[in-house]
Parts: C-alpha cells; structure tokens; sequence
C-alpha cells in the first residue's frame, strides 16, 4: 500500500511552459478578495496569469479548512453584493430597458442561492422531531398510540 501523502497547505505548484510557479497566501488573499467584491466569477479572476487555474483553488478549498471557510465566506457575501446589485437594476430600470434589467435581475436572483444556499435558499426546512437536537421520547409515542386507539 502506498504511504498517503499529506495535502499542501499554503502553496501549490503548477507547470506553466516549462516553469513552476508557487502560489501561496498572497494569492489566495487576493482570490477571497476579489471574489467577496461580487463582480467577478472565479473563472475571470483565475484567468490572470499570476493567479493559479480554478483546479487549484477548488483544492485549495477541498484540502484546506481554513481555506474553505474563507472561500464559503467570500461567496456569500457575493450573493449579497448579488442582491444589493438586483435592486438596484430594478429600482433604475427605464420603460424601454424592461426586458434587458428583468434577464438582469432574474440571472442574479437564480444565481443568489446557488452561492449563499443556508441564506438564501428557499428550501423550507420542516423538523418533525426524531433529529439530534429534537429527539421524540418514548412517553410522546405511548401517548400519541393511546389517543389513536378506540
């Protein structure tokens, strides 16, 4: 059995022409950023060439649970800058810019619980009792049998 290799953590490599480039801290940084700032997708922003491929920083989220809390926090608040910027297409929108401000809107409101889904999520959440945090006793089903009974 091969020995298990440890993640990296801070850095990674990636072959570009015949170099190496180390990415580290600073470049994750600069992602979080630039992603929290809600105008850019992480594909635009790893399309710079000094920032590393969407592979690497969807590993870097995978590998790293500092990382991947930083990365959830930077896409939530995208969702926000999402909503905020949906309001405003509304609230500005001209008689004859309907249909363009509604594809707008309708875009960022499809995308807002894709990236903030414990927010923004219109999922209803129905707890009937019987989880962790909300356990069903016994004496509630003896009394629940007891009234069904005639």
């Amino acid at each position: 059995m091969p020995a298990k290799r440890s993640p990296r953590k801070k850095a990674t490599r990636r072959k570009t022409g015949g170099k190496v480039k180390v990415y580290g801290k600073g470049a994750q940084d600069e992602i979080l950023t630039r992603l929290s700032s809600g105008m850019e997708s992480l594909a635009g922003i790893c399309n710079d060439d000094h920032l590393p491929s969407c592979a690497v920083v969807l590993r870097w989220a995978h590998e790293d649970p500092e990382f991947r809390a930083a990365y959830d926090f930077a896409r939530a608040a995208k969702a926000e800058h999402l909503a905020d910027q949906a309001i405003v297409i509304a609230d500005l929108a001209d008689s004859d810019e309907i249909s363009v401000a509604n594809l707008r809107v309708s875009t960022r409101l499809k995308l807002i619980p894709k990236l903030g889904p414990r927010h923004w999520s219109e999922r209803v959440a129905l707890d009937h009792g019987g989880q962790d945090d909300n356990p069903v006793t016994f004496l509630e089903l003896v009394r629940k049998a007891s009234a069904e009974t005639p």
